[in-house]
C-alpha cells in the first residue's frame, strides 16, 4: 500500500526533518501537534500535497513510519499484539503472515481476512497511543491470542527489557485475572531470549524447577538444572558467526572440566524437535546428573 515517497529523509524549509516536530516513536502525528511543535498550516498542506506526510482520518503517518505502522493507520487501527511486540524489539516467536491490529470494541467497520483484528473491550491502558498500541494493551493482546508459552516469552522479554515490571504485571493479573494472570504467573524477567524462557516453562510444566542466568566458570548459563546441568540455548540472532559459536564451546568445555553435565540446544531443536530434546533432558535427571559432578 503506497503511502507517499518515505524512502527518503523530508526536510523542510527550516533545515529540520520533519521526524524532528514529533515525538511519537512509531512515526505517526496529528495537525496539532505538528502546528504546537511550530509548524504552521500551509507547510503541513504542502507536505501532504507532496505526498510527503500521507492524512489518514485524523492522523499523519510520517516518513519515519514502519509500513505496519502505516497500514494499521489507513485501516483506522493500531498496530497490536505481537506486531506490536515485534516492532517495540520484544521477543516474538513466530509473528505470522496476518499483522495484528486493536480498534475499539464498539468500531463498526470491516476489515480485511488478511488481517487480525483484536476488539478491545476493556483495555488496561487508556493512554493515547498513535498507531501502536500501548505496552500494556500489547501484552493483554498477547495473553489472550497466544498459546501460553509464547505469551510467557513476549512478557519475559517485556520485563527484561525494562518496558514493564514484574511488580506492575502482577498488579495487573491481580485487577484482570483469566489468561492475562494466567502468563503473568509463569512470567520471569531473567531470561535473555524466549528460546530460555521456552524451555523454562515446558519442564516445570514436568515438574522441573531451573534457574535462570546463573553466573558460572566466568560466564552466565542459560537455565541451571540443580546444582550440576547446564542447558544452553542457541538462539539465532546472537550464535550466528563462527567467534560467538568458538566462546560457547570453550565455555562449555570449562563447564564440563568442572565437573558440569551440558546440553546445548539450537534454536530448531527447542522450536521444532522439543519432544526429542525434552526426552534427553529428562533421562540425563534420571541418571541424577543434576545432583553430582559428570565423571567426563
Amino acid at each position: 500500500m503506497p503511502f507517499g515517497p518515505f524512502g527518503r529523509t523530508v526536510v523542510h524549509s527550516t533545515g529540520m526533518s520533519i521526524t524532528s516536530f514529533t515525538t511519537d516513536p512509531f512515526g505517526v502525528t496529528t495537525r496539532a501537534r505538528l502546528r504546537a511543535a511550530g509548524l504552521g498550516e500551509r507547510a503541513i498542506r504542502a507536505l501532504v500535497d507532496r505526498g510527503e506526510l500521507a492524512p489518514h482520518r485524523n492522523l499523519l503517518v510520517t516518513p519515519s513510519a514502519d509500513p505496519k505502522v502505516a497500514h494499521a493507520v489507513a485501516l483506522g487501527a493500531k498496530v497490536a499484539c505481537v506486531s506490536a511486540a515485534r516492532l517495540r524489539g520484544l521477543w516474538v516467536a513466530d509473528e505470522g503472515l496476518a499483522p495484528h491490529v486493536s480498534v475499539a470494541a464498539n468500531t463498526p467497520r470491516r476489515f480485511p481476512d488478511d488481517v487480525r483484528v483484536h476488539w478491545t473491550a476493556r483495555p488496561l491502558d487508556r493512554a493515547d497511543r498513535l498507531g501502536v498500541e500501548s505496552g500494556r494493551n500489547m501484552l493483554l493482546h498477547v495473553a489472550q491470542c497466544q498459546p501460553t508459552e509464547l505469551a510467557v516469552c513476549v512478557f519475559d522479554s517485556a520485563v527484561n527489557k525494562r518496558l514493564i515490571t514484574i511488580e506492575e504485571l502482577r498488579r495487573l493479573a491481580a485487577v484482570r485475572g483469566g489468561r492475562f494472570a494466567a502468563v503473568v504467573r509463569l512470567a520471569d524477567g531473567r531470561a535473555d531470549s524466549g528460546l530460555e524462557s521456552l524451555m523454562r516453562v515446558r519442564l516445570q510444566a514436568q515438574g522441573v524447577d531451573s534457574r535462570l542466568q546463573v553466573k558460572i566458570a566466568g560466564h552466565r548459563v542459560d537455565l541451571l538444572i540443580g546444582d550440576w546441568l547446564v542447558l544452553q540455548a542457541d538462539g539465532w540472532q546472537f550464535h550466528q558467526t563462527s567467534r560467538q559459536r568458538d566462546e560457547d564451546l570453550a565455555h562449555d568445555r570449562r563447564l564440563v572440566q568442572r565437573g558440569y553435565t551440558v546440553l546445548r540446544y539450537p534454536y530448531s531443536a527447542i522450536m521444532g524437535g522439543w519432544g526429542r530434546a525434552e526426552a534427553e533432558i529428562l533421562a540425563q535427571l534420571a541418571a541424577g546428573a543434576d545432583s553430582r559432578p559428570s565423571r567426563h
